[in-house]
């Protein structure tokens, strides 16, 4: 029982405030749209040019970089 209870508090010593959540996402939010003109500044050169970014991918990272490079 006691183990129940250690794990409970764990966990919700983890978790995420709500205010918290909000700031980061709203950071984000910004982040990606003051970079946004920048990019489509650059969109119509080096047609030819694929660029290809992998976030997220965990353990799988570096085979599916490789498939990235390979297609």
């Amino acid at each position: 029982m006691s183990e129940q209870t250690e794990e409970h508090s764990s966990s919700k010593d983890q978790s995420v405030s709500r205010r918290i959540f909000l700031q980061q996402a709203g950071t984000a939010t910004a982040a990606g749209l003051a970079v946004a003109p920048a990019v489509w500044a650059g969109a119509g050169k080096d047609a030819d040019t694929l660029r290809v970014g992998l976030i997220g991918c965990g353990s799988r990272g570096s085979g599916a970089a490789v498939n990235a490079m390979q297609a």
